[in-house]
């Protein structure tokens, strides 16, 4: 390779095209990361040249604006010379967006040959250019030249490059006319830096002076290392691996579209074709806003590459995302050869692969709760927990094909039961990669249209403690005797149990409870808000209240041995299942710490819950029972409700093995 610290007139000047690979990402730079301090530099070294001019200072020190990698193409004959941008295409971009509000200013000024020399930069002669976009000396990747154009012909839409072209024209005109080089900066909090600072000899200056000097430090002051690579002994893809983009990091699904399209162009395979069938779908803004993982984010299109590379991936495991890019490198190279000579076809049918796993995902992620994916999306969400996730895509990415919905479906029931086992259980989630990935080994290996008996088995057959499915007797003992409220460690998790509880007992032709927005849509997904039915968010409540004492009094004339032994049991019994309900927001502030008769009378003309009709204010009945309307069954009720304010343990601990019995019919073990 060949390295030259050049200014971007001895660049920019000659005939050239400065081409971004289209499998490049789009423009990502930002006014405060980005804008500011490139337009910092640029007005301090124009200031530098002004005070270096005023003081009869022959030359003024460069500014350095960092590297630009790029590779020169063949042309035929009669074509403009190219070159195409391995690394730096967003500071190139941004450089022709200034250039280009500096000749706007230049012509507002009425200064045509200053805005003549600005535009040797920008656009190559008309007499050298045969199609429209060859006018460009530098030209973006497909997703941005729409918006790039119109920016450059002074005519902004609303994308990042055009509210960019808007700073640096607003900028560029504020400092020319007045020697304002700040106007508009926003600090913030924590930085009380004013904006680019304004030399004595720039303020007294005229207007054509300022303008003059700004245009000689953009063509002569500002300076950048200029990397050539020679494509007989460069490996241009190797090199823009290794390198992290200037200003803002690589992520790894940017490599990964860098790596195919360059894997796809070695193949010769058509890379625009390859785009407009298979990657523009996943440029959608969707794909670029991110998800919440255990204490991170992370991308959504960093998250389904993942997901699919852990599925496609011999290891079957969760990828991280520091070892994303390596991982689709080794898949690559295994399904369609060596990066030297690609199998064209082979690379065509890993395009197509990646591009139904991530959409794939999409429609899990966005799955009506109504659906049993959706509901397993939304549950898995509050357990806070991506592991299944490489089993599930694979799954979901056949279905309705080779692997039969109501298999799929019976799968999703069995890693949902296994998850909600465990939780409920106190036992460890830590070896959840192992034992996915075990799974889907398995799972690959069978015939798709037994696929969820083979989950459901696979499962079944563990036997450690660290990966054991509970059994019913284990499951229903945590759920009556155990803390849950405590164990399952978040509020979330707890609704999300209370949730799938009142859903079974509403049955399945019942309106049901859903997370907002996402799972009662195509485009959103979960959030991590409460439930809702009708509008109305849902929060967790108990029963008998933490502070008891004051309206729920242990029963007169005990002695203190027995009134010791009560006041444990009730602070015991706080935290566990049966004493736990759903209620609105407005509603848990109301009644919370309420006697008995009071939350009974409100929970019975406001709360149309089952999990308060039919098990608080009624004698809880299981799944099996069938629940009678006559005059007994009435007062069997009556005189449940009646125990929550004379024996609250008792009915805590009927509603508790009630709720439990409900528990084993919604996460079955076979």
């Amino acid at each position: 390779m060949d390295s030259k610290t050049l200014s971007l007139s001895r660049i920019l000047t000659n005939e050239v095209r400065y081409t971004v690979p289209l499998f490049q990402r789009k423009y990502v730079w930002n006014e405060q990361e980005n804008w500011w301090p490139l337009w910092t530099d640029v007005v301090e070294t124009t200031c530098r040249l002004m005070t270096d001019q005023e003081r009869g200072v022959d030359s003024t020190r460069p500014h350095f604006l960092g590297a630009v990698v790029h590779e020169g193409l063949l042309s035929k004959t009669g074509q403009l010379p190219e070159q195409r941008i391995i690394d730096g295409q967003q500071r190139m971009t941004t450089l022709q967006l200034l250039l280009a509000a500096t000749r706007v200013a230049a012509t507002d000024c009425g200064l045509s040959k200053s805005a003549s020399r600005i535009g040797r930069l920008i656009e190559n002669p008309h007499d050298s250019v045969k199609e429209a976009h060859d006018r460009y000396k530098v030209w973006p990747t497909n997703a941005d030249r729409e918006s790039f154009q119109r920016a450059m012909n002074d005519d902004p839409d609303d994308s990042l490059l055009g509210s960019a072209y808007r700073f640096f024209r607003e900028r560029v005109i504020g400092f020319v006319n007045t020697a304002d080089g700040g106007s508009g900066w926003d600090p913030g909090d924590e930085d009380d830096w004013a904006g680019p600072s304004i030399s004595t000899e720039a303020e007294s200056a005229s207007t054509d002076d300022r303008l003059a000097a700004l245009i000689e430090t953009l063509r002569d002051l500002i300076r950048i290392v200029v990397i050539e690579l020679d494509p007989a002994e460069d490996d241009a893809q190797v090199i823009f691996e290794t390198l992290n983009a200037h200003g803002t990091a690589l992520l790894p699904s940017d490599l990964v579209k860098n790596h195919m399209f360059n894997r796809a162009q070695v193949a010769g395979l058509s890379v625009d074709a390859l785009h407009g069938k298979y990657w523009a779908a996943l440029e959608d803004d969707w794909y670029s806003k991110e998800d919440s993982v255990g204490r991170t984010r992370r991308q959504r299109l960093d998250l389904a590459i993942g997901f699919w590379a852990a599925s496609a991936s011999p290891r079957g495991a969760d990828v991280a995302q520091a070892h994303l890019f390596s991982t689709v490198q080794e898949i690559a190279r295994a399904r369609s050869g060596p990066m030297s000579r690609p199998d064209p076809e082979g690379v065509n049918r890993l395009f197509a692969e990646i591009a139904h796993h991530v959409t794939t995902w999409r429609r899990l992620r966005s799955a009506s709760y109504g659906t049993a994916e959706g509901r397993f999306m939304s549950r898995l969400h509050d357990l806070n927990t991506t592991t299944p996730m490489p089993l599930v895509l694979w799954m979901a990415a056949q279905v309705d094909g080779q692997v039969p919905r109501a298999e799929f479906e019976r799968a999703l029931v069995s890693v949902e039961s296994y998850l909600i086992r465990r939780a409920a259980c106190g036992l460890t989630a830590k070896n959840y990669n192992r034992v996915f990935a075990a799974v889907l080994a398995r799972a690959k290996k069978t015939d798709p249209a037994a696929v969820g008996e083979a989950v459901t088995s696979s499962l079944a057959d563990l036997t450690d403690d660290s990966s054991r499915w509970p059994e019913d007797w284990e499951f229903e003992s945590a759920l009556t005797e155990e803390p849950q409220y405590r164990r399952l460690l978040r509020a979330s998790r707890v609704r999300m149990v209370l949730e799938a509880l009142e859903s079974a007992m509403l049955g399945p032709d019942v309106e049901q409870l859903a997370p907002p927005g996402a799972c009662l849509s195509e485009d959103e997904a979960p959030d991590g808000a409460g439930r809702t039915r009708a509008g109305k968010a849902f929060t967790v409540e108990h029963v008998l209240p933490r502070a008891w004492e004051t309206h729920w009094p242990v029963p007169p004339g005990l002695s203190d041995h027995d009134r010791a032994r009560e006041t444990q049991r009730r602070n015991d019994d706080l935290d566990r299942l049966g004493n736990l309900t759903l209620v609105t927001g407005a509603k848990n502030s109301q009644m919370s710490n309420s006697a008995w008769p009071t939350k009974r009378n409100y929970l019975r003309t406001k709360s149309l819950l089952m999990l308060t009709q039919s098990t608080i204010l009624a004698l809880p009945r299981g799944p099996e029972e069938a629940r009678s309307h006559d005059a007994n069954a009435q007062a069997a009720d009556e005189l449940f409700a009646d125990l929550w304010a004379t024996d609250p343990h008792m009915a805590i601990t009927l509603r508790g093995a009630c709720l439990a019995q409900w528990a084993l019919k919604v996460w079955p073990r076979p």
